[in-house]
């Protein structure tokens, strides 16, 4: 059986929205290319991770997108489909 490449990013859930996920997807956009990162993007609230790169001072531009859009805007800007959970922004 033969693994197959596909042009598809993959879809990154952003788990508990308390938890690291947040800030690991922020980094794993930041690293791009060069670390041999695929694209992807994130579901969570835009605003809850926009908050947390804030908090972590990563200097990210954020697009939200359709999933089938997001590999256009993958090289540019960590593409966020949204689900507007309204979680307070409170990691620990």
């Amino acid at each position: 059986m033969s693994a197959s490449r596909t042009d598809a990013p993959l879809a990154l859930s952003v788990g508990d929205p308390s938890g690291i996920g947040p800030e690991i997807a922020i980094t794993a956009w930041q690293a791009g290319d060069s670390a041999g990162v695929p694209p992807f993007y994130l579901l969570a609230d835009p605003a809850l991770i926009k908050a947390r790169a804030r908090e972590i001072g990563a200097n990210v531009a954020i697009m939200e997108t359709l999933p089938g859009q997001a590999a256009h805007h993958f090289p540019r800007a960590l593409p966020v489909v949204p689900l507007y959970a309204r979680h307070l922004d409170s990691p620990g």
